[in-house]
């Protein structure tokens, strides 16, 4: 009983392989009836081009592969149009133009990357304790936006949240600290009685 089953799934498995087979023969033959169209397609599209007066220039591309490796070898067919000449002539000589509106809105960007950046860099994160809790990116809004001045020494300071801090980003020292509070002197511990 073992030996028949056996047999019936062992014929089972050879008529599987042979429809698989049959199928992939198929396939095949579809893939290179469809090679053989688009060829054809593709050598009636060249030959109507050149009769119609087009050029076709050979353009070699280096891809690091041997010509050899190659199967085609890639072909400019069609030359711009005048319009898209004409189009595409004046664009080199003139730049870009921004209104005024665009200009400030790009160096706010600008500053707010920059005042992110430097948050990030901190070592020791915000030095500042009214300001260690903010999200980087609302506190680099209001660096960018907010009231700045020059004080003693040239160092740029920015009011945030009614108070003013050293907005220089380029020196972590004094970055975000608060400008004008009182640093308390260290105090000296108390010095022993004199053993007298």
């Amino acid at each position: 009983m073992a030996t028949r089953e056996k047999r019936v799934e062992a014929s089972e498995i050879r008529r599987e392989e042979l429809e698989f087979a049959e199928e992939e023969r198929r396939a095949e033959e579809e893939r290179a009836m469809a090679a053989a169209d688009e060829a054809r397609s593709s050598a009636a599209t060249t030959a109507a081009a050149e009769a119609a007066g087009w050029e076709t220039e050979e353009e070699e591309l280096d891809m690091g592969a041997s010509d050899r490796a190659l199967s085609m070898k890639a072909s400019v067919t069609e030359e711009a149009s005048d319009d898209v000449r004409k189009l595409w002539s004046g664009i080199e000589g003139t730049a870009p133009e921004q209104t005024e509106e665009e200009k400030e809105a790009m160096r706010l960007d600008n500053l707010k990357r920059k005042y992110q950046n430097a948050i990030g860099r901190l070592p020791y994160g915000i030095p500042s304790k009214e300001l260690a809790g903010m999200d980087w990116m609302e506190l680099s809004a209001l660096l960018a936006t907010g009231e700045k001045k020059t004080v003693e020494g040239g160092a740029e300071v920015t009011q945030v949240n009614g108070r003013w801090y050293y907005s220089d980003a380029d020196d972590t020292g004094t970055f975000l600290t608060e400008h004008g509070k009182k640093v308390e002197p260290k105090r000296e511990p108390p010095k022993a009685a004199a053993a007298s």
